[in-house]
């Protein structure tokens, strides 16, 4: 305990600040030899006393004084140094009682307090040499502070060392307003055992008596014995009036055991009362309980056979959904059928339209010929020819273009024998909306007029490029595909190549 640190602060004013002091010093100095009073008091003790006898073991007192610290008031607004019972206060005062090395640590910007707002018995305080702590500069304030503390424990000799009754005496006698207490309660011991001994009759020197005189002496032994007589009958009466007293208090005392005793079987009574009433309250949770419980499990049968409804809807509406399925399966399977069978209707008719028109187009393609012939017939300065020359030009160029048109109506008929297979009410969907003339893209795609289904089949038939058509009705317009999705739709017919 010869290395002993007390730390004192005021747990509103610098709690934290001290808290760091104390880790840090604790590094220095190792925990066991600082004390604060957050941390080491034990419990069940006497808090004052305690504290008082770790005052008296210390070397050294560190005051921490924050900016609150002087003004620093309790729970009844009264400022706590004029508190005789301040904790801070007493710790203090105790300390430059015994002259402990006091060192002021000023933390957070606080200064020193002036004497004239201290107790008398801290205002030696200011006197003290203080060190300053400040956060911005911590770490290094605070190693000052320990060197400060490691000189102080260097060269600090206890001064309670040798007589620690007296220096425990002198702190208690140090908190104001005790000294006078102890000072009068000894004044009346002395008086009181004083008048005490002159009533026995123990001879005893009073400022105020007189000199002894022998002629008086008999008179006073004579009147000592007849005093001793008198103080002798009023010990017997005190005698038999405390007996008296005794016997009184014995049946006070007995009428008092008996009160108690049925004091204690009323109480007895209320308490079998009360167990009575808190079994019948218990039986009667357990009963309401048990309703509930009761109403817990109906609830959760008329739901479960609720659910089992439900279930059994749910199923019955499936089974209808399902067959309302299947008709619409079957009613879709028959208008596929029928669509197909008018598609068929119609390109038959359409094949039967494009024969017969076959069979008129050598006569329309030679008077398209002779037309075209009839047009052409210049000679090379631009002039029309006239004569047997115009003539003799037109015949020959009527006799090529019959013959170049001569294989148009087999390669027609080829191509409207084409593996195509038709998709009625479907349209063909190309990820290329525009017209694509390249016949080698993965995308080609183009489109022209054309009257019917058959003749868009005919037209797709004669292009290898073209592997699905799709008719649109609304405009008579042929679109045509190399690569592309068919999607519902009832303004077109379409088809694809086998």
């Amino acid at each position: 305990m010869a290395g002993k640190i007390f730390i004192n602060y005021r747990r509103d004013d610098s709690i934290s600040t001290a808290g760091r002091l104390h880790d840090r010093l604790a590094q220095t100095f190792g925990r066991n030899n600082l004390f604060m009073d957050v941390d080491h008091i034990p419990a069940g003790v006497d808090f004052v006393e305690y504290l008082h006898g770790q005052v008296a073991a210390c070397r050294v007192f560190l005051a921490v004084i924050g900016p609150n610290w002087l003004d620093a008031k309790d729970d009844s607004g009264r400022r706590r140094f004029d508190n005789p019972d301040d904790f801070v206060t007493i710790e203090i005062a105790a300390a430059l009682a015994r002259n402990i090395r006091v060192i002021p640590v000023l933390v957070d910007g606080a200064r020193t307090p002036k004497a004239d707002k201290l107790p008398d018995s801290v205002k030696p305080l200011v006197r003290r040499n203080a060190v300053e702590v400040r956060n911005a500069h911590f770490g290094r304030d605070a190693e000052a502070l320990a060197n400060k503390v490691r000189e102080a424990l260097q060269g600090a000799r206890p001064g309670t060392g040798r007589w620690p009754f007296l220096a425990s005496a002198a702190a208690w006698l140090m908190v104001p307003g005790r000294w006078r207490t102890v000072a009068g309660t000894a004044t009346a011991l002395l008086l009181v055992g004083w008048i005490g001994l002159y009533q026995v009759g123990v001879p005893l020197w009073v400022p105020w008596a007189e000199q002894p005189d022998p002629a008086r002496a008999d008179k006073t032994k004579a009147a000592a014995d007849a005093e001793a007589q008198r103080k002798a009958a009023e010990a017997e009466q005190q005698r038999l009036a405390a007996i008296k007293e005794e016997e009184q208090r014995q049946a006070k005392a007995a009428d008092l055991e008996a009160k108690l005793k049925a004091a204690e079987a009323e109480q007895q009574r209320l308490r079998e009362e009360a167990q009575r009433q808190a079994k019948a309250a218990a039986d009667a949770e357990a009963k309401r309980r048990a309703a509930e419980a009761e109403q817990q499990r109906l609830k959760e049968e008329q739901q479960r056979q609720a659910q089992a409804a439900a279930d059994a809807e749910a199923k019955r509406k499936a089974a209808e959904a399902e067959q309302q399925r299947l008709a619409a399966v079957r009613a879709e399977e028959e208008r596929k059928a029928k669509s197909e069978a008018e598609a068929a209707a119609r390109r038959k008719a359409e094949e039967a339209e494009q024969q017969r028109a076959a069979a008129l187009r050598p006569e329309q393609a030679r008077s398209d010929a002779e037309k075209a012939c009839d047009a052409r017939a210049v000679d090379v300065n631009a002039k029309p020819l006239i004569g047997m020359a115009r003539i003799s030009f037109i015949r020959k160029c009527v006799a090529e273009e019959t013959a170049r048109s001569a294989l148009l109506p087999q390669s027609a008929t080829t191509a409207a024998k084409a593996p195509f297979e038709i998709r009625i009410n479907y349209e063909a969907v190309s990820p290329y909306a525009h017209s694509v003339k390249n016949t080698r893209s993965a995308y080609w795609s183009s489109w022209e007029s054309a009257m019917s289904t058959g003749e868009c089949e005919t037209i797709c038939a004669r292009s290898p490029a073209c592997n699905i058509f799709s008719y649109r009705k609304s405009f008579q317009l042929c679109y045509m595909y190399s690569n592309a999705t068919l999607a519902p739709n009832s303004d077109f017919d379409s088809g694809i190549r086998k």
